[in-house]
């Protein structure tokens, strides 16, 4: 591990006397052989890492605020902002996962419900139960009410 043993305020990386290094020397010495000999571009910037390990974060479902956090960017829009067109294919794959999660789950019993309807018949047709009236336009249930003492009640 790189880490292991090193002091928070450590350099990670180091020049052999255990100073900074130096870009031109590390650049030339170490980075251009190392693209060379991975087949890579030769126009392959050291930054280029920093892109490609944020993309396979984000490949490897990483949210936005651990990308952030890791590349150490000032804020989450700066990394929306930088990797944001990589986050729709997060999403199809996100979407392609819960679909998969779906059509594994055990299907649940279907439960038959059967509804009997039930007619209130009201005892005094024409009476202050009469919905009738209320139906055909209103008033005249609650005047029927009102004439035997028995106002509605207000809706509020």
């Amino acid at each position: 591990m790189l880490v292991a043993g090193k002091r928070p305020d450590d350099l990670v990386f180091s020049s052999p006397e255990g100073g900074p290094l130096r870009h031109g020397n590390f650049y030339v010495r170490h980075f251009k052989p190392a693209v060379f000999r991975a087949d890579l571009s030769s126009r392959t910037r050291y930054h280029d890492l920093r892109h490609s390990y944020a993309s396979r974060l984000i490949a490897e479902g990483a949210t936005a605020l651990t990308v952030m956090r890791r590349l150490g960017h000032s804020s989450i829009k700066v990394t929306y902002d930088t990797y944001g067109h990589l986050l729709p294919e997060q999403e199809e794959a996100l979407t392609d996962r819960l679909d998969a999660i779906g059509r594994a789950a055990r299907p649940t019993p279907t439960a038959t419900v059967e509804v009997h309807s039930r007619r209130r018949t009201d005892p005094d047709p024409g009476g202050p139960y009469d919905k009738s009236d209320e139906r055909a336009g209103g008033g005249a249930a609650r005047s029927r009410l009102a004439a035997a003492g028995r106002a509605p009640r207000r809706r509020r």
